[in-house]
C-alpha cells in the first residue's frame, strides 16, 4: 500500500477482530459518505478566506486519515491547519493541491484495505 502505515493497519484487523469484526468496514463506509462533504466544506472555507473554519476542517480531516494509518495525508490536513492559523492562504493551497493528489493512492489503498478484511472476515467465519 503506498498511503496506509502497514502496521496501523494490521492494528486495525486485530481491533476489528477483538470487537466482532465491523469496524474497519464502518470506517471506511464512514469515510466513503463523508469524506466528499468534508473536502466541499474545506474548499468552501478557503475560497471564503475564513481561517477558524479552515482550522476545523482540516482537523477533522487530519484526524480521519490518521485513524486509517495514512500519515502522509494526516501530515498534509496538519500543515493546513497550521497554516489557517496565522493566515498563510499559499501554503494552505500548496498543502491541498498536494493532498489532493495524495487522496487518490489513498483511495485505491482502501479498496485493498476492505479486500483483506473481508477475507479475514471470511476465515474467521470458516
Amino acid at each position: 500500500m503506498k498511503t496506509i502505515d502497514e502496521s496501523t493497519f494490521e492494528s486495525l484487523l486485530e481491533l476489528d477482530r477483538d470487537t466482532g469484526g465491523e469496524l474497519v468496514f464502518e470506517m471506511i463506509d464512514a469515510y466513503r459518505s463523508d469524506h466528499p462533504n468534508y473536502l466541499k466544506t474545506l474548499k468552501s472555507r478557503i475560497d471564503d478566506q475564513d481561517a477558524a473554519g479552515v482550522v476545523f476542517q482540516a482537523h477533522a480531516m487530519k484526524s480521519t486519515f490518521a485513524n486509517f494509518g495514512a500519515l502522509k495525508l494526516a501530515e498534509l490536513f496538519r500543515a493546513i491547519e497550521l497554516a489557517a492559523k496565522v493566515p498563510d492562504w499559499a501554503t494552505i493551497q500548496s498543502s491541498l493541491d498536494q493532498a489532493l493528489k495524495n487522496i487518490i493512492d489513498f483511495e485505491n489503498d482502501l479498496s485493498e484495505v476492505e479486500h483483506r478484511a473481508k477475507a479475514t472476515a471470511a476465515r474467521k467465519s470458516s
